[in-house]
């Protein structure tokens, strides 16, 4: 259920409060920084929503930085 419930929750932070849920089933929520230059910073604006596939013969960790 935590899990589940983190679906709605995660599409609230990402997609702003109101927004449609994403189409996952399941969901755990990460906050993630980049150390760059001797700060913290965001890795990009808005968030990032990720699937625990693979976008065809992508790496996952690629597709982190991209876009």
């Amino acid at each position: 259920a935590w899990m589940q419930d983190n679906v709605r929750r995660g599409s609230e932070v990402v997609g702003g409060q109101g927004g449609q849920a994403c189409a996952f089933d399941f969901a755990t929520l990460y906050r993630m920084n980049r150390w760059q230059n001797g700060n913290f910073q965001e890795p990009w604006q808005g968030g990032r929503m990720l699937p625990s596939k693979k976008d065809g013969d992508k790496p996952l960790m690629d597709q982190l930085s991209s876009t």
